[in-house]
């Protein structure tokens, strides 16, 4: 029998058995079997389709949903820009951030610690004033301004990162006091009953790192004084 060329095999006179090398046979068989599973696999695509159509697509529309409306979504507009480089406008020359707060009626407070000072804006960005006397580490001074916060009362909290302490002010800028800390205070926040939160720098103190204040009413008035206790207690 050669190879390559059709063999008809007695008993079965009409029937192919190979066809070269490749076997005819296998071929049908595989061609079949292709066939059967690209059937099915059309099959469950159609059901799967209809399934979907039924559950979700029929309801969606049936609900009245128009694909000309959009879903509710929050979106920012910028209505607010404060800032300059001209440098005959001096009031609005801003360094390096030292934070943002804004009080209860919408005052913009700015730090600015290149410039050592805190810069107040009204709600529609006009410059109003500016306070701190400068770099140094006496009363009102900076040295690293970093955080800032407005208390219920709108009094002003400053930290100072490098001299170890945290200056109030009042709204109009007049210095309340100011508190020594033994740790490097980073950022602070103030709750809705005027105690505030001090986050110091790890590494800056061997303790913890957090402290809470609650303020004590003091029968001292408001002059301003440096302390590290009364009238703020420090609660662990």
């Amino acid at each position: 029998m050669s190879v390559g060329y059709p063999q008809r095999v007695r008993g079965t006179p009409n029937r192919v058995l190979g066809m070269g090398l490749g076997g005819g046979g296998h071929q049908k068989n595989n061609f079949r079997t292709y066939s059967k599973e690209l059937k099915m696999r059309s099959l469950v695509f159609v059901l799967g389709s209809l399934c979907l159509c039924y559950s979700v697509i029929i309801p969606f529309i049936s609900s009245g949903y128009s694909f000309a409306e959009t879903s509710p979504c929050t979106l920012f507009q910028k209505q607010l820009t404060i800032g300059t480089d001209d440098i005959d406008q001096s009031n609005y020359n801003l360094g390096k951030s030292g934070g943002i707060a804004t009080d209860g009626r919408d005052n913009i407070y700015v730090g600015d610690s290149d410039l050592y000072r805190i810069m107040k804006f009204s709600s529609k960005g006009q410059f109003l004033h500016s306070f701190g006397d400068g770099n140094g580490t006496e009363l009102g001074e900076f040295i690293d301004l970093r955080g800032i916060a407005v208390g219920k009362d709108n009094n002003l909290f400053v930290t100072d990162f490098k001299a170890k302490q945290i200056t109030i002010f009042r709204e109009d800028g007049a210095l309340l006091r100011t508190i020594e800390t033994s740790m490097m205070p980073y950022r602070l926040v103030i709750d809705k009953e005027g105690a505030f939160y001090v986050i110091g720098m790890p590494l800056s103190f061997e303790g913890p790192l957090i402290h809470k204040y609650d303020l004590i009413p003091s029968a001292g008035g408001h002059r301003p004084r440096r302390q590290s206790g009364p009238p703020f207690e420090a609660l662990q």
